[in-house]
């Protein structure tokens, strides 16, 4: 597997694709591990997997101006709405799988800035429901 460098991420938020508005991305999910120790188990722990779940959390690099980011995250929070992410913009592959489902949008953050510095929102927002990646 080569090492690869992502300038070109395509992020798509209610959609609406936001790539030239997020300067970073990132996914988790996991699942629970049921505990399904036994007497028998030589002392071992098992386990089995349970419940899904994960969040997203995306840069977004603030614009206030009329029917910008701002506007439309400010709009967003406490809805359910789907969110897209794959490595580059271009066409979904095997090489370029998309991740898509919904996100509870339970944080905003307007003002989160130094002196001189970019205004910035990193947001978290967990998932809620099945994701899916797509290859095709």
């Amino acid at each position: 597997m080569a090492a690869e460098t992502l300038v070109d991420c395509r992020i798509e938020v209610n959609s609406v694709v936001y790539s030239t508005s997020a300067n970073q991305a990132t996914s988790e999910f996991e699942a629970n591990v049921q505990d399904s120790t036994t007497f028998g188990g030589s002392g071992w722990k098992s386990g089995l997997g349970g419940l899904k779940s994960g969040s997203i959390n995306i840069a977004f690099l603030n614009d206030y101006a009329d029917n910008a980011l701002d506007e439309s995250l400010w709009a967003l929070l406490g809805t359910n709405v789907t969110v897209k992410i794959r490595k580059s913009s271009g066409s979904i592959s095997a090489t370029n799988p998309e991740y898509s489902g919904s996100v509870t949008v339970n944080q905003v953050v307007p003002f989160n800035v130094g002196v001189g510095e970019i205004s910035k929102q990193e947001l978290t927002w967990p998932t809620t429901g099945a994701w899916a990646r797509a290859v095709s």
